[in-house]
């Protein structure tokens, strides 16, 4: 069905444009991260623009990449990390599927699963997806 409507090769260049966002916005907030971190004080008295990374950054499993993690002294700037770091690899694609429009099994109720019902459902996914994709650039342009 996808194919047939050529939705797939949009989906897929969509796909790509949120990784390579996603991996933007790790970057950034490893380095906002790091410029903010007060050495030795508790989280409570930690400035607000470090918790917001570390929160960011927590969210798509990367808190080993903070300055207190094991990781601490890895640039996520080195690309060559993409390939080889599975954190960042599930990281991207967590980032990827929050944030495009691509509903899945648990977005689609189950009479739209039917050939007909995924035909109908199609003009209705949009908004749904729609909605959800707004609520997380929201949080990354705020972050």
């Amino acid at each position: 069905f996808f194919n047939a409507t050529m939705l797939t090769p949009w989906t897929d260049m969509n796909r790509q444009i949120a990784g390579a966002t996603g991996y933007e916005a790790f970057k950034t907030m490893q380095k906002k991260a790091n410029r903010y971190y007060k050495e030795g004080a508790p989280i409570g008295e930690q400035p607000v623009q470090y918790k917001t990374a570390a929160r960011f950054l927590n969210s798509y499993g990367l808190s080993e990449f903070l300055p207190t993690g094991a990781k601490k002294d890895i640039d996520l700037g080195d690309r060559k990390l993409m390939g080889q770091d599975e954190e960042i690899s599930k990281g991207i694609i967590r980032f990827a599927d929050e944030a495009i429009f691509q509903p899945n099994a648990n977005d689609i109720p189950l009479w739209a699963q039917t050939p007909w019902g995924s035909m109908i459902f199609q003009l209705k996914s949009f908004p749904l997806m729609m909605s959800r994709c707004e609520a997380v650039m929201t949080n990354v342009a705020q972050n």
